[in-house]
């Protein structure tokens, strides 16, 4: 899941970097946008989501290389629209960037109001959901954003009871909560909808290890690795589990694996195995 959310950030970074937000877009350039941006609301509301999102996308870019940020509620209007029309036609990334630049310019005392969405795409909210995740860093969001990724995730869930993605992520949300119990709940939940599926593993594995319920992280933690032998996490993290519980050997054998899959998760586990040797 890291791994995903480094990727996710790499092509935020490189999407928004060129752009620079704006109020002051004028003459021709404001006309030409809000002609896109009706002609968008149109195609929205007759459920032609690919044109809707690219008139969308032409509304609220000038030049390609200026978002317009509203004055007016029009602009994120737009943004949101577009971040649901690509959701609806499987543009996640595109999604979750326009998500991004809505969350980013609310205002101070709407910044702690969850965003709706006038759909009942459950994509479209695990999109928004996974902004709120990423979110957490940002002035002014730290004990809102996983908040407010859950009531995304669980909105998601409720539209899509399958939906194990979303069961995946409500568990990583109810994690940076420290509320590992709901995180079992949600990871298990995951599990029972993609069995084969070696994340949901490793993340329920870390959850039984931060209840110190080692035997129960021993055993998901090596179904994980059954499942993607060259996953680097679960290795780490069982690597970890074992000396937490005095099992040198065991760990030992997870470094010397480690050491053929990622050498710098090696030097860390060893790093943390000398840890819980010195605090002895």
């Amino acid at each position: 899941m890291q791994e995903k959310l480094r990727v996710i950030w790499m092509l935020l970074s490189l999407a928004i970097s060129p752009i620079t937000l704006t109020e002051k877009i004028k003459g021709q350039e404001t006309q030409d946008a809000l002609t896109f941006y009706n002609e968008g609301l149109e195609y929205y509301r007759s459920g032609k989501y690919k044109e809707a999102a690219d008139s969308l996308f032409k509304a609220v870019t000038v030049k390609g290389t200026r978002a317009l940020v509203a004055p007016g509620p029009q602009w994120r209007d737009a943004f949101t629209k577009l971040g649901i029309a690509q959701s609806i036609i499987g543009n996640d990334t595109g999604a979750f960037l326009s998500f991004m630049v809505v969350v980013e310019n609310r205002s101070e005392g709407e910044k702690t109001q969850v965003i709706r969405l006038d759909t009942d795409s459950s994509r479209a909210y695990f999109n928004l959901g996974t902004v709120y995740y990423t979110s957490h860093g940002f002035p002014g969001m730290r004990e809102f954003s996983m908040e407010a990724a859950i009531q995304c995730f669980k909105r998601a869930i409720s539209l899509k009871p399958d939906y194990e993605e979303a069961y995946e992520y409500l568990g990583y949300s109810y994690d940076a909560q420290h509320k590992y119990e709901k995180a079992i709940d949600a990871y298990q939940e995951a599990i029972h909808r993609t069995p084969e599926k070696a994340e949901p593993y490793n993340a329920l594995g870390l959850a039984y290890r931060s209840l110190k319920r080692y035997a129960e992280a021993i055993d998901v933690l090596k179904k994980s690795i059954s499942l993607e032998s060259d996953f680097v996490a679960p290795h780490q993290h069982l690597g970890m589990t074992y000396f937490d519980i005095g099992d040198r050997r065991s760990a030992m054998k997870q470094y010397e694996i480690l050491k053929k899959l990622s050498p710098e998760s090696a030097a860390e586990l060893r790093a943390y195995g000398k840890t819980k040797s010195s605090s002895k």
